[in-house]
């Protein structure tokens, strides 16, 4: 994994995390965008949210167990960042997605400006990206680079947006949110 970093100061823990070669296994990322083409195919919000391309329930890809790792793997890397950058290393916080929805973008399609709950950790896990996509960052004022088999996490608050989609190859993603609740000290 590459990680890089969009943020306003060095130790800054509300920062763009952005991970680039996330998963090892090449046929889990294949089975994990045929799953998503097959969910896709019965996108039940396409359109209806600043989402402006095919998107599936915002809970549909909890249910499907075979997004089991990449979920439990997503909640380990948010956990290991966000304790490595914490000053206080005794803290224990406890993770739960609220939601992990997919999508797919077309030619022409895009993300519009918008935050998440201000509660939680938002972000995107890139199935197949065909050509240079960016996520843009209006309170950084930066972009983080899309790549396939690149994970993005922020706090839900940032404003984000994805610009549009170029090209006639579809892009595949998932994105999620995840509350984290302070459980105490060790």
């Amino acid at each position: 994994m590459i990680l890089s970093l969009i943020q306003s100061n060095c130790s800054a823990i509300n920062s763009v995390y952005t991970y680039h070669d996330f998963l090892h296994d090449k046929s889990y990322l294949d089975l994990l965008k045929n799953k998503l083409q097959q969910h896709i195919e019965v996108a039940e919000l396409s359109h209806q949210t600043n989402v402006k391309a095919k998107m599936t329930k915002w809970e549909k890809l909890l249910e499907d167990p075979d997004f089991g790792f990449l979920h439990t793997q997503i909640i380990n890397t948010i956990y290991n960042t966000l304790s490595l950058r914490n000053p206080c290393t005794n803290e224990r916080f406890n993770f739960q997605y609220t939601n992990s929805w997919g999508m797919c973008h077309e030619e022409g399609d895009e993300t519009l400006d918008h935050i998440h709950d201000f509660r939680v950790w938002s972000g995107a896990f890139y199935i197949d990206v065909p050509y240079e996509t960016k996520m843009w960052f209006e309170d950084f004022q930066d972009y983080a680079k899309i790549l396939t088999n690149t994970l993005v996490f922020f706090q839900g608050g940032t404003k984000h947006r994805v610009e549009k989609h170029i090209g006639k190859e579809k892009r595949y993603s998932m994105a999620f949110n995840v509350l984290i609740q302070n459980t105490g000290l060790d």
